[in-house]
This record gives structure tokens, C-alpha cells and sequence, in this order.
């Protein structure tokens, strides 16, 4: 004679022991599933402890947006100022917020490949990325990557230009251009290239690089090597006789020896040029043409990159057919932001790495569905 089994489950959102991130870090808070039997009752203890969790902060954005009830293992890359290290000030209590200081190659690699690390959230070049990963992969350790973009504002003859302008300028030289979220492509409809060139080049000759005593458009660069990549970059499109279109210049009495670069609007920048493929990492920004809606989406899904867009125009319908076709984490229409409000998913596709950050589903990231079967005799 067969006996009816009743079981009850239960889902439970884990946070990992101990995480070491970049930019975010958090964990979802254990749901609990309320308890009525004696059995139930001695399983309805404390979820298990997050000892610690990790976060290597960049030097070009604000600190991790989520600071959770677990303390926090944080080190910079390189050229973080040590003063975006400390927390004291923001009234954590001891030992919430320990620092470890070293360059990547020392305290970055140690904690990528510590057994006791459970997951990794990383922001850096890929290069660097893909060994993360690698030593990740050693001790089956889960890893978050944003690695960098070369993100297109798709710009169509009809768009409303004098809306756009201000935006797209921004969007390349805000942090003086150091953003893995930069626009730093300017596609634009063969139809409008001359009138829109011509409103991009007289932006760019205002642009001025100075001080920050000066309130200038932009400040330097943040250390001599980013400068001299920058500065070989420029050089090299020049010398391959891409066309300059607009250049700012570096505010008069600026320090000397100071990383300034000059702002500069390029075009048409060929499709294969380091300009228009690799990530750049300062001011300067490539024009290219496109025919059409079809040559757009191709164009804006030509680099190894996919991190974020902008699409451009007053046609709702073409907006979102693109929109759903550009492969970028993030899809700005008639706007654009580094990377937008803490709410929204952030992270991309393709170079620019995998999982998200911010929003539900950075929490989600940051922790392991663990399900508990209950048999009822």
C-alpha cells in the first residue's frame, strides 16, 4: 500500500563566503520560509555567514555603489589616489572596510587566485580580465567582468541635434575621456555628414583642457603612461592622414608637465582603424558614415566591444528595432549616461565582459540559490 510523501522546499538566496569585486558588491538577503513544524523550527537559524567581501576599486568612477552587512576586502588598480580607499568618514564601523594596497600583478593576482575567494567582480582592460578569469577558474570561483567599451552614438538625419550635441560631447569628454562607458564612436547617416561634422568640428575647437582651478571643459589624464597612449594614438592617425576635423586646445599657464590632451574629432575615420576599433581611453572622438539602418546596426556591432549605445533619431519604431540589434549591454534612446542609475543593469557583451552590475541582477550575481527539500512523514 503506497504512503503519500509530502515535501516541502524551500529556495534561499546564499551570499558567497567571501568576494572580491571591483565595483559592486553585495548579496541578497536570505528569504526565509516561515516555519511550522518542531523540524522546521531547528532549521530556521541563521543563514550562513559572509565573512568578507572584496572590491578592487578603479580610480576614474565613484566607490561600489551597495555596501552590504558583510565586511569588505577592497584594493585600487593601478593609479586609484589613495584617498578614494579610505571609509572612516563615511561612519563604518572597525573592520567593515579593510584595505590592501599593491599593484595588480601582487595583491590583485593573490586575491584572484585564493582559494577562500568565491567570487570575483573585476573592471580592467581584457587582457587583464581574461587572467582574472584564469585564476579564477583554478578554485571554480564565479567571476564578474566589465572590461571596456567602444560604445557608438548612432545618429540619424533626423535626430534633434541641438538635444544631441551637448550630450554626445559630454559622453567623450567627461573623466577627460577615461570612461569604459565613453562615446567615443559618432556614427552619423550619410545624409546629414556634412551639416553634422561641421556642428561637431566648432564644439570641438571651443573644448579647453586645463586645471581644475580653471573650471575647464576637462582635466589631464591620470598618470604619464595613459598620456603617452593617448598622445601615440593621436599621432598615429595622424600620420596615417585620417582627417582631423575639430581640435580643442590645453588652457594657456597650464602646469607644465601636466597630462593634458587636447580634444579631438577625427573623420571619417576608415572601419578598421585603431581609432574606430580600439578603446582609446581619453578625448578623442571618431566620426564614420553609415548608408543606412542595416549598415548602422553592422557598424555599431563592428569591435570586439560591446558595452554600451546611443540611438539618435525621432522615429520611436527604428529606434527600438535598433536598439534590440546593437549588442551592447546598454541601449540609451535620445540620451546617454555613464552607465545610468544605480538601478539599472550595467555590464556588457562580447570584450566587454559578462554579468551585471547594479540593479536586482547584481545581487543576484553576487549570490547562490541553495534549495532545502523538507520530507513530511
Amino acid at each position: 500500500m503506497s504512503r503519500t510523501m509530502l515535501l516541502r522546499s524551500a529556495a534561499v538566496c546564499v551570499p558567497l563566503s567571501l568576494v572580491l569585486s571591483v565595483s559592486v558588491s553585495g548579496a541578497a538577503p536570505v528569504e526565509r520560509t516561515p516555519m511550522t513544524s518542531a523540524a522546521e523550527q531547528q532549521m530556521s537559524g541563521p543563514p550562513p555567514k559572509v565573512d568578507m567581501s572584496g572590491k578592487e576599486v578603479p580610480p576614474n568612477a565613484p566607490m561600489p555603489e551597495r555596501v552590504t552587512s558583510h565586511g569588505q576586502l577592497m584594493t585600487g588598480i593601478r593609479g586609484t589616489p589613495a584617498r578614494r580607499l579610505g571609509g572612516k568618514e563615511a561612519g563604518l564601523p572597525r573592520g567593515v572596510l579593510n584595505v590592501v594596497t599593491g599593484i595588480g600583478a601582487e595583491a590583485g593576482a593573490a586575491l584572484s587566485a585564493h582559494p577562500d575567494v568565491d567570487f570575483i567582480s573585476f573592471t580592467g582592460s581584457p587582457e587583464v580580465g581574461t587572467r582574472v578569469q584564469k585564476a579564477a577558474a583554478d578554485h571554480h570561483a564565479g567571476v564578474t567582468l566589465e572590461l571596456g567599451g567602444k560604445s557608438p552614438q548612432i545618429v540619424f538625419a533626423d535626430a534633434d541635434l541641438e538635444a544631441a550635441l551637448p550630450i554626445i560631447i559630454n559622453a567623450i569628454i567627461v573623466n577627460s575621456g577615461q570612461t569604459c562607458v565613453a562615446g567615443s564612436r559618432l556614427l552619423v547617416e550619410e545624409s546629414a555628414i556634412g551639416r553634422i561634422s561641421e556642428m561637431f568640428a566648432h564644439r570641438f575647437n571651443q573644448l579647453v583642457a586645463g586645471s581644475h582651478e580653471g573650471d575647464y571643459d576637462l582635466g589631464p589624464l591620470i598618470n604619464a603612461r595613459q598620456h603617452r597612449r593617448v598622445c601615440n594614438m593621436i599621432a598615429a592617425a595622424r600620420n596615417e592622414n585620417v582627417p582631423l576635423l575639430g581640435e580643442g586646445r590645453i588652457a594657456a599657464g597650464s602646469p607644465g608637465g601636466g597630462f593634458y590632451v587636447a580634444p579631438a574629432l577625427f573623420g571619417p575615420v576608415p572601419r578598421d582603424n585603431a581609432l574606430a576599433q580600439r578603446e582609446v581611453f581619453g578625448p578623442v572622438l571618431s566620426l564614420l558614415p553609415f548608408k543606412d539602418e542595416a549598415d548602422a546596426i553592422a557598424l555599431a556591432n563592428d569591435t570586439p566591444y560591446g558595452l554600451a549605445a546611443a540611438v539618435w533619431t525621432r522615429d520611436g519604431s527604428r529606434a527600438l528595432r535598433i536598439a534590440r540589434e546593437v549588442r551592447a549591454g546598454q541601449v540609451f534612446i535620445n540620451a546617454y549616461g555613464a552607465g545610468g542609475g544605480v538601478e539599472l543593469p550595467f555590464g556588457g557583451f562580447k570584450h566587454s565582459g559578462h554579468g551585471r552590475e547594479k540593479g536586482i541582477q547584481a545581487l543576484e550575481e553576487f549570490s547562490a540559490t541553495k534549495t532545502i527539500i523538507i520530507h513530511h512523514g
